[in-house]
């Protein structure tokens, strides 16, 4: 097998975790047009669907690519994805009722996929297992081939150019992702996450599972479920990351979006 010229680069994360403004911010500072960005590879709708960009993959070997993973908070990647992939795109009239999104949130969305996508997903493909307890912010390198990186720790994007990929000089900061839609969306969205609370048994399941203890301190931890469950915002950085990451985008027009709606239509 040839080797490849140029260096081949991957953001393999699910969608919600910051993916697409990750890999432009890549593809605008490192010389390679191999810079792929995936969500899923280990395709749980249809097992024996080959998904676009596996033979990609494979036919240079997985052993030669570097990959790039982000994590997110549970919750809220669980409330991202449930308000742009699901509620949002059928429910007429559009402003939406708290109350109806949080029962149809609690009811409907799969909780676990997330939490358990390395494991499922990751892992599997990319035949490495990954210690969770290793991990250290804002991001942590795995035999060189595989960086983990938290959503929230985004603003730390250019140590990694230069740890993992050897490229110190940033030439260009391209915008996050923005929403095409209208402002009036985006600020339903944003009421949503500000106003919205969970149940504490819904909150601590999620909080005390594996991936959770693993890239968030016991301290942030407790600061989130303060948020989630009694909408208390701590004066603390893991908050305002939150808060000043703004990642809504047009579920209408978006391709990550679309497909899965079509997915889920065929199931």
């Amino acid at each position: 097998m040839a080797s490849p010229i140029e260096p081949l680069i991957l953001v393999h994360a699910l969608h919600r975790t910051g993916s697409t403004s990750l890999h432009r911010f890549l593809r605008s500072n490192i010389g390679s047009k191999m810079i792929g960005h995936r969500h899923i590879f280990v395709n749980r709708w249809h097992k024996s669907y080959t998904l676009p960009g596996k033979t990609l993959v494979e036919e240079h070997g997985k052993e030669n690519w570097k990959v790039v993973h982000l994590v997110r908070d549970p919750i809220a990647r669980n409330l991202s994805h449930f308000w742009t992939c699901d509620f949002q795109c059928n429910v007429k009239p559009y402003k939406p009722d708290i109350n109806q999104f949080r029962d149809r949130f609690l009811l409907e969305l799969d909780h676990w996929y997330g939490v358990n996508f390395i494991g499922n997903e990751i892992e599997p493909f990319w035949e490495i297992e990954i210690p969770f307890e290793g991990f250290r912010p804002p991001f942590t390198i795995y035999e060189d081939k595989i960086a983990i990186m938290r959503y929230e720790d985004f603003d730390c994007r250019n140590d990694l150019l230069r740890d993992f990929f050897g490229v110190s000089d940033v030439k260009y900061e391209p915008p996050r992702i923005q929403c095409s839609g209208k402002v009036g969306e985006v600020d339903d969205y944003w009421e949503i996450l500000n106003t919205i609370r969970l149940p504490e048994m819904y909150v601590n399941l999620m909080y005390t599972s594996r991936y959770m203890r693993a890239f968030y301190s016991r301290e942030e931890i407790d600061i989130l479920r303060e948020r989630w469950t009694k909408g208390v915002k701590a004066d603390h950085p893991i908050i305002q990351k939150q808060e000043t990451i703004r990642d809504a985008h047009d579920p209408k027009t978006c391709r990550v979006c679309v497909q899965y709606r079509e997915r889920r239509r065929n199931l």
